[in-house]
């Protein structure tokens, strides 16, 4: 199946999801949905109840986020593309270093995980910089990997 219909496709179902969360929220007093530090805006069990601590998350969150993208983006598609892909020989370099990248990619995707769950979960708006980070670290990093593609005249 084409990637290009499967992408399309995962976007309508995010406007549908998004249209109908928008459509309850217009009937919803949830603490979930409000935007800015509040009294009860808890991060792992911190209070985010001043203009500098809930900076400071968004700080993070945006951070984290640009993290997490290369991790995926670059991290994790070498360990796919250069150690797991069985038709690629391994040199020496990839070998000395295959072990101690799998090993920090596992750490650091079970503790994004425990981190991002709590913040996702804390209210909407972190949730939206998250996903604006993610998106923007996406863009870079593809218009990085397509700037640095060989040309087909290099090719041939």
């Amino acid at each position: 199946m084409d990637v290009d219909i499967i992408a399309k496709g995962l976007f309508l179902w995010m406007f549908f999801i998004s249209t109908l969360v928008g459509i309850m929220l217009t009937s919803t007093t949830s603490p979930f949905y409000r935007f800015g530090p509040h009294e009860d805006l808890t991060v792992m069990g911190v209070d985010i109840n001043t203009p500098t601590r809930y900076t400071a998350v968004v700080v993070f969150c945006v951070m984290n986020s640009f993290i997490r993208s290369l991790e995926t983006d670059v991290v994790h598609a070498w360990l796919i593309n250069t150690v797991q892909d069985k038709t690629v020989p391994k040199t020496q370099e990839v070998r000395r270093i295959a072990y101690q990248v799998s090993i920090v990619h596992s750490m650091y995707f079970w503790w994004d995980w425990f981190i991002y769950m709590n913040v996702l979960l804390a209210q909407f708006d972190l949730f939206m910089f998250e996903m604006s980070s993610s998106i923007l670290t996406s863009v870079i990093t593809t218009h990085m990997y397509l700037k640095s593609e060989p040309s087909f005249e290099q090719l041939v």
